[in-house]
């Protein structure tokens, strides 16, 4: 009636959680780079991108972050016009 589990598949079964585990975290490192990397050049504040490695609220905070990057004033743009630069760019669409 009971199933006999060999050394084997115990084995495997590690060797399978081990290298999810390894995926897992690899794809979490080249998201909060890629997000640190989009916040820094935006003007943001790059720290918040951790908060996507944070299990539980990364998905509500990636969503949060895309809104922030869609609909919101960026401050590299508030800083490029106070010092003056950045006018010839932006002058030749309006």
């Amino acid at each position: 009636m009971y199933m006999e589990i060999s050394p084997a598949d115990l084995a495997g079964s590690g060797f399978a959680f081990l290298v999810m585990t390894l995926l897992f975290l690899a794809l979490t490192a080249l998201y909060v780079v890629s997000f640190w990397q989009i916040l820094k050049k935006a003007g943001y504040n790059p720290m918040l991108s951790l908060i996507l490695a944070v299990p539980g609220i990364n998905s509500i905070g990636g969503i949060i972050i895309l809104f922030m990057l869609a609909f919101g004033k960026w401050p590299i743009y508030e800083k490029l016009s106070q010092s003056g630069a950045g006018k010839e760019e932006r002058g030749a669409g309006e």
